[in-house]
């Protein structure tokens, strides 16, 4: 449907916003939302709106029968600023005087939806783009496509997992298990993101004393309790949520040096190398140079890294049956990631400070292994004190790939310095920013084996990627001549090509890395 169209001679499509179409109501001069019954992963939840009164929650009004397997419904179409506008409007995030009302009504909304009646309607998709503020300062939540209605039926709450924007969900949803709480880790990932105006890879990982300013302090209990991965130490209801968001106090007074102190830089970071272990791992030795990394093999369509960082005969891992990332995920069935585990399987390299967990299953390993676990991995990674480096597959239907591509801090593209290349990658781009897997800000490109001759200028690729190359690196015939020798090329690198690497990773922090001599 385009623009101008007009659906049963009532509805005159106004605009298209992702998967919703914005409509205007022909007969009552209202707009109104249209999607698809297929936007909605459980089919209870279509009913439940249609029975739903409340002025801060869209209600189903019509539905239009298709003559396939899918519906056309029209919902109301709520007015409001989102809060995810409000941070961008304000600097990137929002003060705890403004939010701390804004999260009491929206628990109390959580609260309405939660108990209705025999039934409990879970929203799973609350996230800064889906809670607005209206002009009466009403708070209204919207797109319920991912919600499902609690039951012992697991299909469709398994399939909300897939819905559910990624970074702001619950663990327990990767298992099949919502519940009340999964909202309410929601939310307060939400309010940390808006609190804080981190990126939400460092919100879901970070500590939270780092991460919020002075003045949001008194509600740091409340956000800490929140977001525990264990649904049973998060509040049982919205109800008790909202007891205790009633008792926190109004923002402290800070001085401007104690602002300064927690607007520092977090020094952890996690950099996701999308499909090259090569220049992931050559990256890695560089910046090896300068602080303690740890590299995270997790690309299990080309696992290499442990052939490309030389790791160390003498490491203990290597008389066991597991060793690496596959040891740590072996242990963590349960779901629960050990913390001694994680730290003896990381093994040593020929490069000094330079650790991997790497991983040599590949996909049938990898069948009882969610990305819940895997996540908890990568968390317990960036707590480590290490600058994690992580390598997955181009694959965008990889689990593991889209973990990686959503937490990240930096996502860097190596590729050829052709128009093909750029192509290919920026499709694949395209389709994960789509669906909130990504984001223009994160990604940076590499021209790897450049050749300055042959491929295309450094200014045109610059124009093409949008203003996002990195850098390049040079093609080296030592790196070739060594890929089949016991020495690892990485633990040798020219002299130039450590400076091209170092001037990429300048690029990527807002304190340069000290020159190499």
């Amino acid at each position: 449907m385009e623009k101008g169209d007009v659906i049963q001679s009532r509805y005159k499509i106004l605009s298209r916003q992702k998967t919703a179409l914005i409509a205007q109501d022909l007969q009552t001069g209202q707009k109104c939302v249209i999607r698809s019954s297929r936007d909605f992963v459980d089919p209870q939840v279509i009913d439940q709106l249609q029975k739903i009164r409340h002025s801060c929650l869209p209600r189903l009004i019509n539905m239009i029968c298709g003559d396939e397997a899918a519906d056309t419904l029209i919902l109301e179409y709520l007015e409001g600023t989102s809060l995810a506008k409000m941070a961008r409007d304000s600097g990137g995030k929002i003060a705890l005087d403004v939010l701390l009302p804004i999260l009491k009504q929206t628990v109390r909304l959580l609260d309405f939806i939660h108990s209705q009646g025999s039934v409990s309607l879970l929203h799973l998709d609350l996230k800064p783009e889906h809670i607005l503020v209206n002009q009466q300062g009403d708070v209204c939540l919207i797109d319920f496509g991912a919600a499902c209605i609690q039951s012992d039926d697991s299909s469709n709450q398994k399939a909300a997992a897939v819905a559910m924007t990624y970074g702001y969900g619950a663990p327990e949803l990767h298992l099949g298990k919502p519940c009340p709480a999964s909202d309410l880790y929601s939310l307060g990932v939400t309010a940390l993101q808006l609190l804080s105006g981190r990126p939400l890879s460092e919100v879901v990982s970070y500590p939270i004393s780092r991460l919020l300013p002075a003045q949001a302090k008194p509600i740091a209990p409340v956000l800490e309790k929140l977001r525990q991965l264990d649904p049973a130490q998060r509040y049982t209801t919205a109800l008790d949520l909202a007891e205790d968001l009633d008792a926190c106090q109004q923002p402290v007074q800070v001085s401007d040096q104690d602002n300064q102190a927690c607007e520092q830089p977090c020094v952890d970071e996690l950099i996701c190398i999308w499909s090259d272990a090569a220049f992931g791992c050559e990256l890695a030795a560089v910046l090896a140079r300068q602080k303690s990394v740890l590299v995270i093999d997790a690309d299990l369509l080309n696992p290499r890294a442990d052939l490309l960082l030389g790791v160390r005969s003498d490491d203990a891992s290597r008389v066991q049956p597991l060793s690496g990332l596959d040891l740590v995920l072996s242990e963590s069935l349960d779901g629960e990631v050990d913390w001694s585990v994680f730290n003896s399987a990381m093994q040593k390299t020929c490069i000094p400070n330079l650790k991997l967990l790497s991983t040599s299953l590949g996909f049938a390993g990898y069948d009882n292994y969610s990305p819940a676990t895997f996540c908890q991995v990568v968390s317990l990674a960036r707590q480590s004190g290490q600058t994690v480096v992580a390598l997955c597959s181009q694959s965008v239907f990889d689990a593991f790939t889209c973990c990686l591509l959503k937490l990240s801090s930096r996502v860097i593209i190596p590729m050829t310095g052709d128009t093909v290349a750029l192509r290919q990658h920026k499709l694949a781009v395209d389709y994960l920013i789509e669906r909130d897997f990504l984001d223009h800000e994160r990604i940076g490109y590499v021209a790897l084996a450049y050749d300055s001759s042959l491929d295309l200028s450094r200014g045109i690729l610059e124009e093409l990627s949008g203003g996002c190359l990195l850098g390049s690196v040079s093609q080296s015939p030592r790196r070739r001549k060594m890929r089949n020798g016991s020495v690892p090329y990485v633990s040798r690198l020219e002299k130039s090509i450590v400076q091209e690497y170092q001037s990429i990773l300048n690029s990527l922090t807002c304190q340069p890395i000290k020159a190499v001599s």
